[in-house]
């Protein structure tokens, strides 16, 4: 087990050989995660990801037999990455054993540092067993890409980086694969700060850890299914673990949904390029297994950049189709949404059931104050239609703001019209078509939605007209909510 004093001398050891990346301040990813953000960019590292710090201190630790003799690894890329960098630096022979599915970017970066490059299975167990073959009968050092002790002090140098930045960091937010990363940077920060917020945030597909902590032992998984490559090993290793339930305090999983969503969201708001392994932690909050508060400043470690550029393209243009389609008819129909909460702010916004969500009913207030009100007659349906319209677009507001943006609606399930029509229950029912109008010009077909009106004596602020809407989104999920 690794102490504090282990990931200062390696602070000291690799410090030439690496990059001390930036804590970086992206107000833009406040509102959508809830709370103060910083990103730990590891991808801005030589290797693309944080595994060149535990390698090189590894291999700088060597001994100038063990030097001769070559080094092997095994790794699902970045890893890889990181001990053929360090021993090209070094002049070390490096075997390095990947898996069949190595994401392509990763094996061509690995083969550009001139090391020599085996595929075997899918699974860390098997590529782990082919290590020990080889380095029995060659003689080569081991560089596990996690359970070493030089490894972990390695990874521990970025928790430290972390507090020379921020010292009142309240949460740091850690991708876990094997453990090392996480066993490192939670060892460092909790001795600078014993009262920091550890978070683990692992794939659904590969919660080894997650497993564990439920069993109270090291577990194994019986497939790992996730777009994170990076963490794709199917067991929790004993020492990572042990360290893991002492030290983190916390963990969560992201499905890969919100690992492309996470993803998504960090080349659009924070203007970088991550791998999928590497925003799990932003994953979980945005899928809401991950619970934070507005007022906290909180730490998301990205690990890595090494992407596969054809998946990266895919998910990009994916969003990209998506982002435009709602937003270009409401600019073809000259249509602005109002601000969230701009109607009825003592409501609470919106509550949802699996993928169904509602909204609260929303009145004519705009800009702090109320249009269209009074009570509907016949001689003012015209307006009363306008009023509908309004009540709709600050629904809209609502989840547009919540739910991502408005091209997450799958379906417009129902719309339901209060119309403030006095003793004359006879003219309300066609107020509400302001409403149903604009949704269907929005949604097409999933914007015909079952509907109901009621005729009311009085509504908050004289408003014409209340609307609430009930609706499906795609994937179930309000950030907010």
């Amino acid at each position: 087990m690794i102490n504090f004093d282990d990931i200062l001398a390696a602070k000291t050891r690799i410090e030439k050989h690496i990059v001390k990346t930036p804590l970086l301040r992206i107000s833009a990813l406040d509102e959508i995660l809830g709370c103060q953000v910083y990103l730990k960019p590891e991808n801005f590292q030589q290797t693309g990801s944080f595994k060149i710090r535990g390698a090189s201190n590894r291999l700088l630790a060597l001994t100038a037999e063990e030097k001769s003799k070559g080094v092997i690894c095994a790794s699902s890329g970045n890893h890889a990455q990181g001990v053929a960098c360090a021993a090209k630096i070094l002049g070390i022979d490096a075997i390095i054993v990947v898996p069949t599915n190595c994401n392509p970017t990763k094996l061509a970066g690995i083969k550009s540092y001139g090391a020599t490059v085996l595929l075997e299975g899918t699974l860390s167990s098997e590529r782990e067993a082919k290590v020990v073959e080889i380095a029995k009968a060659e003689g080569r050092t081991v560089v596990p890409p996690y359970d070493d002790d030089y490894v972990r002090a390695g990874q521990g140098t970025l928790g430290i980086e972390i507090m020379e930045d921020e010292p009142a960091m309240d949460c740091i937010v850690v991708p876990v694969g094997g453990g090392g990363l996480i066993s490192g940077v939670a060892t460092a920060v909790k001795e600078i700060n014993p009262n920091i917020k550890v978070i683990g945030a692992e794939p659904l597909g590969a919660a080894r850890y997650t497993l564990s902590r439920k069993n109270n032992k090291p577990s194994y998984l019986d497939k790992v299914e996730t777009i994170a490559d990076g963490t794709r090993t199917d067991h929790a290793n004993d020492n990572s673990y042990i360290m893991i339930e002492k030290l983190v305090d916390e963990l969560v999983c992201a499905s890969d949904l919100y690992i492309r969503k996470a993803l998504k969201e960090v080349v659009y708001s924070a203007k970088l390029v991550a791998e999928p392994s590497s925003v799990l932690g932003i994953a979980a909050v945005l899928e809401g297994t991950c619970k934070v508060n507005k007022s906290d400043k909180v730490c998301f470690v990205l690990s890595g950049g090494n992407n596969d550029l054809e998946l990266l393209a895919e998910i990009l243009k994916e969003n990209h189709e998506t982002k435009t389609k709602i937003a270009d008819k409401l600019k073809e129909l000259d249509i602005t949404l109002p601000p969230f909460n701009n109607a009825a702010a003592n409501y609470s916004p919106a509550m949802r059931t699996g993928n169904m969500v509602i909204t609260a009913g929303q009145t004519t207030r705009y800009a702090g104050a109320m249009q269209h009100t009074g009570h509907v007659t016949a001689d003012n349906i015209d307006e009363g239609y306008k009023a509908a319209k309004l009540c709709a677009l600050n629904c809209l507001g609502i989840l547009d703001a919540l739910a991502g943006g408005l091209d997450n609606i799958s379906k417009i399930v129902k719309v339901t019209g209060f119309v403030n029509c006095g003793p004359d229950f006879t003219k309300h029912a066609s107020v509400l078509d302001g409403a149903t109008d604009l949704l269907q010009s929005l949604f097409g077909d999933n914007g015909r939605a079952a509907r109901s009106t009621v005729g009311v004596i009085s509504l908050p602020g004289n408003s014409m007209c209340e609307v609430e809407m009930f609706v499906e989104l795609h994937d179930g999920k309000l950030a907010k909510i």
